[in-house]
Parts: structure tokens; C-alpha cells; sequence
């Protein structure tokens, strides 16, 4: 089953932590948070109404709003202000098959977000406006990628590679690759760290 997936976010000076959860497709995405004063919430970042997936991304920028990517198969972010006002979430990737979105907000609160289709999927935004998504990693099929920012804010993003044998899908590596919209390690392919003999949970960075 895929019950209470959840993501989390750190801001660097470890002022706030914000954890994501949910209890599987359609299900309502929730957000808490935690500073100085404690823990609060939980409140209701996105509803069954916009389809959340178990997988939801959260970041935070510099002046406090928060941003809850929920999603399943097309991409959707709500936003929370610092005084806990929610906007209704609005959808940013239109109709595909996606999920398994993970965020970081760089040092100018600039969204680096990655996701997984049938190929790692990346794209970044402030909020308001987002990019286009760009490819890395070829097929068959993905699963789970995860991103850091380093001090220069230059993306770093691995993921399971899974393989096909007999119609079925099974893990096979964990790739690596650093970049920026669509120019990323080896043509894209990114880079091998280690291949698996046997099937392995995803990685984190």
C-alpha cells in the first residue's frame, strides 16, 4: 500500500521545517510546519479536488511564503502566506504522466523543482512564473528523483533508472547528473553511481 508519504524542507538557517504529507491518490494533501514557537497545523494545502498525489513537494522562500506541489499525472502548486492565508492551488504542468516531485528554493527564491515521467523531468519558477519542463535521463522509465542546490545554487538531482525485462519494470542503477534546464551531465543521460543486483529503495542526495 502507499499510505503517509511525506516530504520535508529545511530553510538554511534551520528557522522553519515544513513537512508534506498524504494518504494516497486523491487523497487531501496536508503541510505543518515548525519554528521558534513549536509546531504548527496540520492545515490543508491542497484538496481531493486537485488530485494530490502521496509524493508532495514543499519549499519556502526567504520572505516566508511556503509552496505545496501537489500532483497526479499533471502538476498543481498551492501557495501559503506567512500570516496563513492559502491561495487555491493552480496548475503549472498540464496533463501528462508525472509524479514524485521534490523542491528546493535557491538563495534569489528561485523554485528548483524535479519530478519523474517516463524521464526525469525538471523545472524552476519564483512562484509566479514557471519554466518549461526539460528532460534529462533516458528511458525506459524512472523513479524518484531527488535535488539539492550547492553554494553556487547550481542544481544537483539523482533517480533510480529501472529496466524492462519481460514486460517488467525492476530498479537496475541510481544515475546522477548537475545542470540547468536542458544542458546536464553526459548528454543528459547523466552519470552511473551504482547499479543495483538487486531491487534497492531510491536514493537521496
Amino acid at each position: 500500500s502507499k499510505n503517509l508519504r511525506h516530504r520535508m524542507h529545511v530553510r538554511p538557517d534551520g528557522s522553519k521545517v515544513y513537512v508534506t504529507w498524504g494518504t494516497g491518490a486523491g487523497a487531501d494533501v496536508q503541510l505543518a510546519f515548525r519554528d521558534a514557537a513549536g509546531w504548527h497545523g496540520p492545515e490543508l494545502a491542497c484538496p481531493k479536488s486537485v488530485k494530490a498525489w502521496e509524493y508532495a513537494g514543499v519549499t519556502a522562500m526567504s520572505y516566508g511564503d511556503a509552496f505545496v506541489f501537489c500532483m497526479f499525472d499533471d502538476v498543481w502548486v498551492a501557495r501559503r502566506e506567512p500570516g496563513g492565508v492559502w491561495d487555491a492551488p493552480v496548475q503549472i504542468v498540464p496533463l501528462q504522466t508525472l509524479k514524485h516531485i521534490v523542491a528546493e528554493t535557491d538563495g534569489g527564491d528561485i523554485i528548483h523543482a524535479v519530478l519523474r515521467g517516463e524521464k526525469v523531468h525538471y523545472l524552476h519558477g519564483d512562484g509566479n512564473v514557471w519554466s518549461q519542463l526539460f528532460s534529462l535521463a533516458p528511458p525506459p522509465t524512472t523513479e524518484a528523483p531527488v535535488i539539492a542546490l550547492d553554494s553556487l545554487w547550481k542544481p544537483h538531482v539523482a533517480w533510480q533508472q529501472w529496466k524492462k525485462t519481460g514486460g517488467v519494470y525492476s530498479p537496475a542503477e541510481v544515475r546522477y547528473a548537475t545542470g540547468r534546464n536542458d544542458q546536464w551531465t553526459n548528454g543528459n543521460d547523466g552519470v552511473l553511481v551504482h547499479p543495483h543486483a538487486d531491487p534497492a529503495n531510491p536514493p537521496e542526495i
